[in-house]
């Protein structure tokens, strides 16, 4: 089987090379130019999520660890097996990390200004305003009360990859349980 998945997942890997043009094209309003094969596309790219799948699991399973998670388990093959309970990331990860957030700092810092209506990068608000086009309804009622919708989405791309980072972050949607990262801890069924 592992024989037949190496080649199988480079074609269909290469049927997913429209999708960045598709998803362009659609942010940009510009119409959608075929249908069908936005279809096609799209369906390339799941079935290539779903082989990449197999093919970790069918390795991981060669390298005598758990399919599902690729770690090495205590006690027999019968035996229930249990997932680590959460840790906070090493600090080795955790210091790229937030040298990558700080640089969402800049860009954001001149959205906000031009959004309360105050001159960055020598670009006035008036013109920054002039030169967006439309937008929705409710970007506008946010854009009037002073907050950047595109700038509340990168807090919330922040929030969650720092969730990532921490054992709260595990359980943060779940909420809490009697024991912390109990909806977790369950590896394989």
């Amino acid at each position: 089987m592992g024989g037949a998945l190496i080649p199988t997942v480079p074609v269909f890997a290469m049927g997913t090379t429209g999708l960045p043009a598709y998803c362009v094209t659609l942010a940009a309003g510009a119409g959608l130019e075929s249908a069908t094969g936005l279809a096609h596309v799209l369906l390339s790219t799941a079935l290539t999520a779903v082989l990449a799948l197999v093919a970790l699991s069918h390795r991981r399973r060669l390298a005598g660890t758990c399919p599902r998670c690729g770690q090495k388990h205590t006690g027999d093959h019968d035996a229930p097996l249990v997932h680590p309970g959460a840790t906070t990331a090493p600090r080795r990860t955790r210091r790229p990390a937030y040298l990558l957030m700080c640089g969402t700092l800049p860009w954001a810092g001149a959205k906000t200004i031009w959004t309360l209506g105050g001159d960055a990068l020598g670009v006035t608000a008036e013109k920054r305003k002039e030169s967006k086009s439309g937008g929705s309804h409710m970007a506008q009622a946010l854009a009037e009360a002073g907050i950047d919708v595109t700038v509340l989405a990168a807090g919330l791309g922040l929030f969650l990859l720092t969730g990532l980072m921490y054992p709260w972050g595990r359980c943060f949607p779940a909420g809490r349980s009697s024991s912390p990262g109990a909806a977790y801890r369950a590896c394989c069924p």
